[in-house]
């Protein structure tokens, strides 16, 4: 019996991925969560997402972002909600129920993807660290700034489940 072509041509790719030393997946030690631990990146990004955001959650409501990690991302999200008029669940006077936040960031080589999430919305987006410019001598020199790649994707939940 023979094996069906398919599966012959996956195994020739996975062998081709098993010989490229590289992969787009890794990065170095010093690459790894530059993006996200870089505060003027994640201030950015939650810039960005807190506007969305603002759209989906009442004004003035109280938020949490859950798991509550202090990390730099999750402290920019809390700082942009409140200048945006919301409430932290920690700013002494909660009105009702907070509206949990959850933040969730995959980031590879200068690209970092962040899904913010409430109970009625999920929104992701890529954004993309800004990796040279040209100084006044023509030499190349690193930036600190980041863009979104692409259009937010906004995800509605109705009755528990994605739509």
């Amino acid at each position: 019996m023979r094996p069906p072509v398919f599966c012959i041509a996956l195994l020739l790719a996975l062998a081709g991925c098993q010989t490229n030393g590289e992969s787009a997946w890794q990065g170095s030690g010093d690459d790894m969560d530059q993006i996200l631990t870089d505060p003027v990146m994640t201030a950015e990004i939650a810039a960005d997402l807190a506007t969305h955001a603002s759209a989906v959650i009442p004004s003035g409501s109280t938020v949490r972002i859950v798991p509550g990690d202090p990390d730099p991302l999750s402290r920019a999200l809390g700082d942009r909600m409140a200048m945006l008029g919301h409430q932290g669940q920690d700013a002494g006077k909660t009105a009702g129920t907070p509206i949990p936040l959850s933040l969730w960031t995959a980031e590879i080589g200068d690209e970092v993807m962040v899904r913010l999430s409430t109970p009625t919305h999920a929104l992701s987006r890529i954004y993309r660290r800004d990796l040279t410019a040209q100084d006044r001598d023509g030499a190349a020199r690193p930036l600190t700034g980041i863009a979104p790649q692409g259009p937010l994707l906004v995800e509605s939940r109705t009755g528990g489940t994605a739509s």
